[in-house]
């Protein structure tokens, strides 16, 4: 009897153990590029169809695709209107396809997926965005050195090892984490941010609202360019941060605009801002959903400086 006891418990162990191991494994692995516009970018199937030019951004609440794709694949449509959000933008209204089929790799699928349907192409030479809906679903490792995005299974377990957890909380179908940001004369300042691989612009925009809460000094310069139709305001002024600090990484001098939004996310209260790929992108980053936190690795570029874009 005890033998039979011991042999079932080693059994159980090693069965375990496999179902660990399992779980630490890939399950797909892709190559992505940056586009004209610095976005990652990958390419996927829907419907058996392959369509490149999808932008990957935490802060997309739901999947889009572009009005001339969806035409294109002739995707059929919903009857009415709908509501999605981004991160980086106010809220917008468009139409939705029936249930769709997305693969990333053979087994890193979503089924039963309605697109968003809008015209994407204010936003540069895009076919769509995906983001929440491909993040809560997987672990996702993406490596800015080898460009190149690794998917695990929900509660997978990817080596961790050299990187560091910075807990986050899910809002508004984003990744929120908490930041400090000094200015050159040494004021520091703390706060929410979005974590948003869909902003370009800068590597840090600050709330409109937490602007002028905390009384921040007027940017030294004004951005000449209009914002995009996403970030839902005219113009932004620009400051120079001494260093911003995101899990106990702290990297140095770098552009910020202060943004004038009146509506949407850059408006909102008890919100500090976004930060976006420019800063992202210094890392290799693990997005898991299930643990609620980012793993942190600084890659080969964390030493570079910022690029200080010529202001007009």
């Amino acid at each position: 009897m005890i033998k039979k006891t011991t042999y079932l418990l080693v059994l159980l162990a090693a069965l375990f153990s496999c179902n660990a191991i399992g779980k630490n494994k890939p399950i797909g692995k892709i190559p992505f590029s940056i586009n004209e516009n610095g976005l990652i970018q990958i390419e996927l199937l829907i419907n058996k169809k392959k369509v490149s030019k999808f932008i990957l951004d935490t802060g997309a609440s739901s999947t889009l695709i572009d009005d001339e794709m969806a035409s294109e694949l002739n995707l059929s449509l919903l009857e009415g209107t709908f509501e999605s959000i981004w991160a980086s933008s106010e809220t917008h209204d468009g139409r939705k396809t029936e249930k769709q089929r997305i693969t990333i790799t053979e087994k890193v699928l979503l089924e039963g997926i309605e697109l968003n349907v809008r015209d994407l192409s204010h936003l540069g030479d895009i076919n769509g965005i995906i983001g929440f809906d491909l993040f809560i679903k997987y672990v996702t490792h993406t490596d800015f050195d080898t460009q190149t995005i690794t998917f695990y299974e929900r509660k997978g377990r990817p080596d961790t090892k050299g990187y560091k957890a910075v807990k986050f909380v899910e809002s508004y179908c984003t990744p929120e984490v908490e930041v400090t940001f000094v200015l050159e004369n040494g004021a520091t300042f703390n706060g929410k941010v979005f974590f948003d691989t869909g902003n370009t612009a800068f590597p840090l925009i600050i709330n409109a609202t937490y602007k002028r809460e905390n009384a921040l000094p007027l940017a030294f310069k004004s951005l000449s360019r209009s914002e995009s139709e996403d970030h839902s305001t005219a113009q932004m002024d620009v400051e120079i941060i001494q260093s911003l600090t995101l899990g106990g990484f702290e990297l140095g001098e770098m552009p910020v605009a202060l943004s004038n939004a009146e509506k949407g996310v850059l408006s909102w209260e008890g919100y500090l801002g976004l930060i976006g790929l420019e800063y992202i992108n210094k890392f290799n980053v693990i997005i898991d959903y299930h643990r609620k936190k980012l793993f942190l690795k600084p890659n080969n570029s964390f030493s570079e400086d910022f690029l200080f874009h010529e202001l007009e």
